[in-house]
This record gives C-alpha cells, sequence and structure tokens, in this order.
C-alpha cells in the first residue's frame, strides 16, 4: 500500500508542477509502473486519428517501440 501511495504522490507532484504539458506526466507514469512491475516494459499510448499516438515509453525499448 505504502509503494502505492508513493507512486501517486509522485505522479501528482509532476501533474501539479506541469498543468499544460501531458508529456512529462505520461514519462511520470511509465517510470512508477516499471518500478511498481520490476522493469517490465511500459508503453502508453493514446487514440488520435488516424493514427495511434505513443505518448512514453521507457527509454531502454524506445527504438523498439518506435520500430527503429
Amino acid at each position: 500500500a505504502l509503494e502505492r501511495q508513493t507512486a501517486t504522490a509522485e505522479i501528482l507532484k509532476v501533474i501539479s508542477s506541469s498543468p499544460t504539458d501531458v508529456q512529462p506526466v505520461f514519462e511520470a507514469i511509465v517510470r512508477t509502473c516499471q518500478r511498481l512491475f520490476g522493469g517490465r516494459a511500459v508503453v502508453i499510448a493514446g487514440k488520435r486519428p488516424p493514427l495511434l499516438r505513443k505518448h512514453a515509453h521507457p527509454p531502454v525499448f524506445r527504438n523498439q517501440a518506435d520500430g527503429d
């Protein structure tokens, strides 16, 4: 429970420090998920017609996620 509370607090801190730019928020969510889920690959994507747009993914997987 403490880990989840800490993760939530970290993400809320990023949200409050970046009210108009969502990218840092998505990146904080990815970092937090990696920590909570043991470093597994995490990708956040949103549907923005007509293409699927990636918002954030861990740097280690960036080339693979982009298809490079």
